[in-house]
């Protein structure tokens, strides 16, 4: 039986505190930031346990929030200053700031504030008036709606203090909230809840008589106690588990520990090394130095205005005046034990304490029923809106395609048609793109009729023989076939074409590669096309055929074949 770690209960309430300043103030303007930046500096000093300078920023925080009229700042504000005046014990200042933060929470629906405030009254009742009926009432208040919020971590926290909650009574049934408080932190990543989870987790094992299990979960807590300022707490529990399973001598080592990093003056500070140590002492019956001890948690428990678990230490001391033979001792000490332990057990609290958790189970169906009907409903409502605008646009869409494809259909078709007329045969075929606009000199009276003829029967091999789909044709094979040179062709073609050679042999291969790729019934490979033309390459080919046409080959061919086979990059 063993005392579970103030610390713990204020790290609780902290990170629900902390959850809630960092998601209340998500506005990107320069107000919000300078509240969030005061939030985060209430944050810091929380997390360090420096209260006096957590309250001065929490009070800044009111003023300023106020000023620029931030509802949901303002009331984190006043959750912050009365959970800071519950830490230094000033608990009519705190039931002050918390009932003006609650009124506020309700008109502005803030169920996160709402659940943070159910949280810190829930251990205050626990810690400081012994009332497990009244601290679990608020627990399962604050999961409600911290529920309804849907924030994860302050649900997980909430779930966290149920654990300790039913633990300080050994109630088994805490065991099932910290493990989920721990399995959704490793989920989260979330180191803090990792620790919370795996400590609570260990306190639960612990109660419950499996001690492995529960030495487990307190190595996983372990590395983190420093971190979170509770080694006082964790080395108590982990000696606590190693005595039963038998490890003395570690387990007066994790006692020592404790010892030396409690802080008595803490209010806050755990009594659980105290009654740890002095039944230890007890076991080895070393009666009066483990009076001593237990007298010692008496005192800060009494100074400090903890109650929870003080019973405990009054229930040891009576036992050991019993082994003492001092009766008045046993008496004096059993007379508080009942009176604390009263407070805690009692047929009507256990009945009422029963009856709550039955009826969070039942509100939690019923909810998750309701809101699922709800869902359903408006999930019903959202799909028929969905199809109906989905239609409606895709009527519209469709019909402004249609016309704009027309349009474009008849556009493109005149154009075409104009491109295929130009590359007529009867209208002098494919020119030269650089030379478009220059006009071919006709022969005039006096100019040389050997020019003009062989001109002729130069466009009669191209014309009739095809001679230009030769992919080895040259000037020399030309103009042999010519009965001239290379130089004088060379000319010709010069004067009548305005064209080099290579330039007006491939104009008639791009007006053949035309003519074929504009008959929707000729369905020829392009590579099989390239090379029946004479193109050395079928880069050479594209590259003429897009300069002449405007369009690649593939895509030209489709203009006139409605083919949609093509690749993104050629439509």
């Amino acid at each position: 039986m063993k005392y579970i770690s103030g610390k713990i209960i204020r790290l609780v309430a902290g990170l629900s505190l902390v959850a809630y300043m960092v998601g209340s103030c998500s506005k990107p303007s320069r107000e919000a930031r300078d509240l969030e930046c005061i939030l985060q500096s209430a944050k810091r000093h929380f997390m360090q346990r420096n209260i006096d300078s957590a309250i001065y920023y929490a009070d800044s925080l009111r003023w300023r929030s106020d000023t620029v009229r931030s509802p949901h700042a303002y009331i984190a504000s006043l959750v912050y200053l009365g959970e800071g005046h519950m830490i230094k014990g000033n608990d009519d200042s705190m039931v002050a700031y918390f009932n003006r933060a609650s009124e506020l929470a309700v008109r502005y629906r803030d169920d996160w504030a709402l659940g943070v405030m159910n949280n810190i009254l829930g251990i205050q009742s626990l810690y400081n008036r012994l009332d497990s009926k009244r601290c679990i009432n608020c627990l399962l208040d604050g999961l409600r709606f911290a529920e309804r919020s849907g924030d994860e971590t302050l649900i997980s926290m909430l779930k966290c203090n149920l654990a300790l909650a039913y633990y300080v009574r050994r109630d088994p049934s805490g065991l099932e909230y910290a493990r989920d408080v721990y399995d959704t932190g490793v989920g989260k990543k979330d180191m803090y809840m990792i620790y919370c989870g795996s400590l609570t987790s260990a306190y639960m094992y612990y109660c419950v008589g499996e001690y492995e299990t529960a030495g487990e979960y307190i190595v996983t807590a372990l590395p983190l106690a420093h971190t979170y300022k509770d080694e006082h707490g964790v080395y108590t529990l982990y000696g606590d588990i190693l005595l039963k399973l038998g490890r003395e001598a570690e387990a007066k080592a994790c006692y020592d520990k404790a010892l030396a990093t409690n802080n008595p003056e803490d209010r806050f500070s755990g009594i659980d090394i105290y009654l740890s140590y002095g039944n230890y002492l007890k076991d080895g019956r070393r009666y009066r130095q483990a009076l001593t001890m237990l007298e010692s948690g008496i005192e800060i428990a009494d100074r400090n205005a903890n109650t929870m678990n003080r019973y405990l230490l009054y229930e040891a001391a009576a036992q050991i005046c019993s082994l003492m033979s001092d009766r008045g001792g046993y008496e004096r000490y059993m007379m508080l034990y009942k009176g604390d332990r009263d407070s805690i057990f009692n047929i009507n609290s256990e009945r009422v304490i029963s009856q709550l958790k039955v009826s969070y189970e039942r509100d939690k169906y019923e909810g998750m029923v309701s809101k699922t009907v709800a869902d359903e409903r408006k999930a019903r409502s959202r799909l028929r809106a969905i199809i109906l605008a989905s239609l409606f646009v895709f009527i519209v869409s469709t019909v402004v395609l249609f016309v704009r494809f027309r349009r474009k259909e008849q556009n493109l078709l005149a154009m075409l048609a104009m491109q295929r007329d130009r590359f007529s045969p009867d209208n002098g075929g494919v020119r030269n793109p650089d030379a478009s606009e220059r006009t071919v000199p006709r022969p005039e009276a006096g100019t040389d009729r050997k020019m003009e003829e062989i001109y002729r029967r130069l466009e009669a091999l191209m014309r009739e023989e095809h001679i230009y789909r030769d992919a080895g044709i040259t000037r020399e094979k030309v103009a042999a076939m010519l009965s001239t040179n290379r130089t004088y062709l060379t000319s010709v073609i010069g004067k009548y074409a305005g064209q080099s050679f290579l330039a007006y042999v491939n104009t008639f291969r791009i007006e053949e590669a035309v003519g074929i790729l504009s008959d929707p019934g000729k369905d020829i490979p392009i590579k099989a096309l390239v090379h029946d033309l004479g193109f050395g390459s079928v880069s050479t080919f594209y590259k003429l055929f897009t300069a002449a046409t405007g369009h690649s080959p593939s895509h030209y061919r489709s203009l006139f074949s409605g083919s949609d086979n093509l690749p993104f990059s050629e439509r």
